[in-house]
């Protein structure tokens, strides 16, 4: 595959205090496809990473830096987003940890950048497939089945259905999704639809409950149980967050 065909550009996030170190063989050799976004501070990251379609996170690793709780929240958010780890302190229990916690790839300092390189092109591949109809799952039509839950996550979603229109078994279909996608089935349904509650919070006054139903869920108890266990805290004092941030950052400066 020849990146340079790609119709839409890519977005890649990199948070790294060291990313100078690799950042410039990496645009050079990927500005054909991808844009590169540098946020090295995490909690800048975390608000960027919730606001923007990003497609690949690069995620450093450091002793007094750890990216375990940041990696943790990206997954649990999208869990669709690849992440892959870079690390100055590498260990078999830290790759043990970072797969644990869901990262896509894992490289130790100093990198080698081709390595980096051909992995992320691999990924980019994977994406392009799944962004023009490609066939990168075969016969059995699994991109068909992932993108009728992403376009119907507001809607009551059956398993049997999805793996149906899959062409797979739902044993076959749930072994699949979970080696592909690196979460369980009911995992990325319910972080999908957390994660779409998160921008109807910062995009409209909706109500609790207007957005539990929004986003498919059968009841606002529902609701309000899976956010407080995937985001831990609870919906209302989020939204609640949302709108101080907002008034601090309206609030006119004075002197």
């Amino acid at each position: 595959m020849k990146m340079g065909t790609v119709e839409k550009q890519y977005l890649i996030l990199i948070i790294d205090r060291d990313y100078r170190v690799y950042y410039r063989k990496l645009s050079d050799s990927l500005r054909e496809c991808c844009r590169l976004v540098v946020r090295s501070n995490p909690a800048n990251a975390c608000r960027f990473f919730i606001k923007n379609n990003v497609d690949i996170v690069l995620l450093g690793h450091t002793r007094n830096f750890p990216c375990f709780d940041t990696l943790t929240h990206f997954k649990s958010v999208k869990p669709s987003v690849p992440v892959f780890v870079i690390t100055d302190c590498g260990s078999e229990e830290t790759a043990v940890k970072a797969f644990r916690c869901g990262a896509r790839d894992y490289f130790r300092k100093p990198i080698d950048v081709a390595e980096v390189i051909k992995s992320l092109r691999h990924v980019l591949s994977f994406k392009q497939g799944m962004n023009i109809g490609g066939k990168e799952f075969g016969p059995n039509n699994f991109r068909a089945a992932v993108q009728s839950i992403n376009g119907g996550f507001n809607r009551k979603i059956r398993l049997p259905d999805i793996a149906r229109k899959a062409g797979m078994s739902i044993s076959c279909f749930e072994r699949t999704f979970k080696k592909k996608m690196g979460v369980t089935f009911t995992a990325y349904v319910n972080n999908l639809r957390i994660s779409r509650s998160i921008e109807l919070m910062k995009e409209e006054d909706y109500s609790i409950g207007e957005i539990a139903y929004a986003c498919g869920f059968t009841s606002q108890f529902h609701f309000t149980r899976m956010f407080k266990k995937i985001m831990n805290i609870s919906p209302g004092r989020y939204k609640r967050s949302l709108k101080n941030q907002a008034a601090v950052k309206n609030r006119p400066f004075t002197t």
